[in-house]
């Protein structure tokens, strides 16, 4: 009898096979005597076969099993053995005589299914000991082309959603010189390679990575690179509004920013970073009238200053911006700003400070973007974070455009993130549409990745994913990932100086 998604249908197939046993002949009975045994344990589970619409689930021999069954569903909760027999438009029940049985999905997606496995005797129904996850096979990417001048060199294709990409580079057409894979972790169908030569010629194909199921590689794409490249560090950091001074948070209480400042300030300076963003750094801390940012900069020393960003007459300009709490600053030494810079409304008063720069060193230019978006959760929020942010796209690109500018970072805590409890991650989302790269997702290297960038004034700092995020436009590379946090054993030592991490990304500019 073939399993259906019912209990009742479950339960008539064992009143059937009780009535057999009931009434049959002595022959028979010895059969049912070995119906009623339980089945033998599940074991040796795994995909032994994927294709974009099905799996197939493959288990050793149990013994006086009669039948396998496979629940499988995108939603986790719906393979809690508890949730078993709960309705579910999402799980899907399938089963076989053998032990191999294939799972059909309504379509692709590049979400992850969870599955729980059963062996079968009869009435006897014995469960995998814990629940497991597979992804459907991606389809090839296509259109692949390759583009290098003096907004950069980078790669763009078509492809279904996916988990993320594989880019091969070598030096010659046969991919056997010069070979390197770099390893994206978003479905943002465009990459920019990194520590490429001026002049030279590279080969370049993708695939289609979806959880642990990859596709076979593209053809292939021949770019001669025509412009340089200059690493430049960039960070953003919310170092938690001083008005909020005193108050619980995280369990405990805040400290005041003349204690926190010191840890905050040494953050920065353990950086190195060449360019900044700045949240919630408008409260006044002295007598002196000056705010969390200016106690920053004093502290950095002179080596550092703060952009103008407090006027301008661009359209969304808001005026008198001292004290709207983005700010952005720079390293002396290797960057610096031209032009006027300012701040956007960019939605829901929300705001969001900009300012070209120039590298000292070679003359590359980037418009580079601070702001605090949104932050409770929540569909309604979601939509407000997603309107912020295709505003500021908006703006940016018309800004970078009349000014020339070609490479656009944006920083800020944009209070989402993917894979966020209960929210889903509108700007990453209006990022990707607008093919700019999160710069965690694109990096090759990552630091204190475990850690949630929201420490939430725990004394030990939680994991998980960054609200504090960092974008880049094509031709704009990202080699590393970073979050910069002082603990022992765990713990923060001493006054937490935020309730959010500084985080930053090693970027390579094109000139």
């Amino acid at each position: 009898m073939t399993p259906t998604r019912t209990r009742r249908a479950r339960t008539l197939g064992i009143a059937t096979g009780a009535l057999l046993a009931a009434t049959a002949l002595p022959a028979v009975a010895a059969q049912a005597s070995t119906a009623d045994r339980w089945p033998g344990p599940v074991s040796g589970v795994h995909v032994s076969a994927r294709t974009a619409t099905s799996f197939t689930v493959g288990l050793d021999i149990a013994a006086y099993a009669s039948w396998y069954r496979v629940e499988a569903s995108t939603d986790e909760s719906d393979i809690w053995i508890a949730n078993l027999d709960r309705p579910s438009t999402h799980r899907i029940v399938t089963g076989a005589a053998k032990p191999s049985i294939v799972v059909r999905t309504p379509g692709y997606t590049a979400a992850t299914y969870y599955y729980r496995v059963a062996t079968i005797n009869g009435s006897h129904v014995r469960w995998s000991s814990a629940y497991h996850q597979t992804h459907l096979a991606p389809a090839t990417p296509t259109a692949l082309t390759g583009v290098s001048g003096a907004a950069g060199t980078y790669l763009s294709w078509d492809s279904p959603t996916t988990t993320g990409f594989g880019i091969e580079q070598a030096t010659n057409s046969s991919f056997t010189t010069g070979d390197r894979v770099y390893t994206t972790a978003n479905s943002t169908q465009r990459f920019t390679p990194y520590g490429l030569s001026r002049g030279s010629t590279y080969w370049f194909r993708v695939r289609s990575i979806n959880g642990a199921t990859v596709s076979p590689y593209s053809g292939s794409v021949a770019v001669t690179v025509a412009s340089s490249e200059r690493p430049l560090r960039v960070l953003t950091y919310n170092v938690l509004s001083a008005t909020f001074d005193g108050s619980a948070i995280g369990g405990s209480t805040q400290a005041p920013w003349s204690q926190r400042r010191a840890e905050a300030v040494a953050l920065l300076k353990q950086s190195g970073a060449d360019v900044f963003a700045v949240q919630e750094g408008a409260a006044v801390v002295n007598a002196a009238g000056d705010r969390q940012v200016d106690s920053i900069a004093t502290g950095l020393g002179t080596g550092y200053a703060i952009a103008n960003t407090d006027h301008g007459s661009n359209p969304g300009q808001v005026p008198n911006s001292r004290y709207t709490g983005n700010y952005i600053l720079y390293n002396r030494a290797t960057v610096t700003p031209y032009g006027t810079g300012g701040h956007w409304m960019i939605g829901y008063l929300h705001k969001a400070a900009y300012h070209l720069f120039r590298d000292d060193k070679t003359g590359a230019k980037f418009l580079f973007l601070g702001t605090h978006l949104t932050s409770p959760r929540g569909p309604s929020y979601d939509l407000q974070r997603r309107a912020e942010t295709i505003n500021l796209i908006t703006l940016a690109r018309a800004y970078a455009a009349a000014n020339q500018v070609t490479s656009i970072v944006y920083g800020g805590d944009i209070n989402s993130w993917p894979g966020r409890y209960l929210t889903t991650d509108m700007p990453g989302n209006q990022m990707k549409l607008n093919k700019t790269s999160d710069a965690f997702q694109a990096a090759q290297a990552h630091s204190n990745a475990g850690y949630s960038s929201i420490n939430s004034y725990l004394r030990y700092p939680p994991m998980g994913g960054s609200a504090d995020r960092l974008f880049v436009t094509g031709g704009v590379a990202v080699r590393d990932w970073g979050q910069l946090l002082h603990v022992y054993g765990g713990a923060f030592v001493g006054v937490i100086p935020s309730d959010h991490n500084p985080v930053y990304a090693d970027i390579v500019l094109p000139y």
